[in-house]
């Protein structure tokens, strides 16, 4: 008879220990299924930051080409006026040899 109680005792204590950590099992099934949650939205919210600095680069890259292309275009517009000036000086030392010239004719 001992032993048939010390079995039941046994078989008891086993039930409720297998009840218990059941009882924890889901407690960390869930803690566990809250972390996938949490670590599936940082990796949604990563690639979302990436591709956001992806554009961001993007952005800035095409600003500096643009800027470039300005500086090309200011440096070639300075260069014209240059030549321009420099046409405009020798119409106007013409003018001034002309001028000087009729005013040796009228003298």
């Amino acid at each position: 008879m001992k032993f048939e109680a010390q079995l039941k005792e046994q078989q008891t204590v086993i039930h409720t220990l297998q009840r218990q950590m059941d009882e924890q099992n889901k407690g960390h099934q869930a803690t566990i299924g809250q972390l996938q949650d949490q670590m599936k939205k940082m990796q949604i919210e990563n690639q979302s930051h990436a591709q956001s600095m992806d554009l961001q680069a993007n952005s800035q890259r095409m600003t500096v080409e643009e800027l470039l292309q300005q500086i090309q275009s200011q440096s070639q517009t300075i260069k014209y006026q240059e030549a321009s000036i420099q046409q405009l000086q020798g119409f106007n030392d013409n003018l001034i040899v002309m001028y000087r010239y009729i005013l040796g004719l009228s003298i």
